[in-house]
């Protein structure tokens, strides 16, 4: 990421595409660590992630931005949770 903000400097504009995101833990996981590690370089840039999926039914669920305790305890430090929670 850091070279591709280097290289996207210019049109301040930063697109991530998560393919096969099922659930979509993964995009918010994205989205949590952009703005954790990079949030100060990309003020005033248009920063959007695509998640994508074949599965409708899974999409449907990412969309909700529902899960259990356990999904989101799962490889999330506890202060981060408490930052983005």
């Amino acid at each position: 990421l850091p070279e591709l903000i280097v290289r996207r400097a210019g049109v301040r504009r930063l697109r991530i595409w998560c393919a096969a995101c099922s659930s979509g833990q993964e995009p918010y996981s994205v989205a949590m660590l952009v703005r954790e590690h990079f949030g100060p370089q990309l003020g005033g840039w248009d920063v959007s992630i695509l998640a994508s999926d074949i599965s409708t039914e899974m999409l449907d669920r990412a969309r909700s931005g529902r899960y259990s305790q356990l999904e989101v305890n799962r490889g999330v430090p506890a202060a981060l949770l408490a930052k983005a929670f």
